[in-house]
């Protein structure tokens, strides 16, 4: 149901979801359910562009050696986030990253590598 909510775009819907999935998480030991809760709680804060706040969601869901199913988009938004908040440098390794582990990824790979070629450039203007 929380995903629902989320879908639906809506300040409530987001907000209700945000709720579910934090219920979740206060009260499921199931590591399956509360991986889908960390990731919809990122995601959720991604939608509102709220990286900050979902920079630490993406943290989280990294942190947790258990958590399998989005490594290639926790990591890729990982380092978007970095990115949004200035962080370019943090940012460009993030990316390098998402490129050298998940090459197969090419929905977070190809994403990863043309915005790492984009900070890369900026890098060298900046020099000339």
């Amino acid at each position: 149901k929380a995903k629902m909510e989320f879908e639906d775009g809506t300040e409530a819907g987001f907000a209700s979801a945000k709720e579910k999935f934090e219920y979740v998480l206060d009260n499921s030991a199931e590591l399956a359910v509360q991986e889908e809760a960390v990731l919809g709680i990122a995601r959720l804060h991604m939608a509102q562009n709220n990286y900050a706040e979902a920079q630490i969601w993406w943290e989280r869901y990294m942190d947790s050696r258990y958590y399998q199913l989005s490594r290639p988009e926790a990591n890729y938004n990982y380092a978007l986030c970095l990115d949004e908040a200035g962080e370019h440098e943090q940012a460009l390794k993030a990316y390098l990253n998402v490129y050298a582990n998940f090459t197969e990824q090419v929905d977070w790979s190809g994403k990863a590598t043309i915005r790492a070629a984009e900070l890369l450039r900026a890098k060298e203007d900046e020099r000339n």
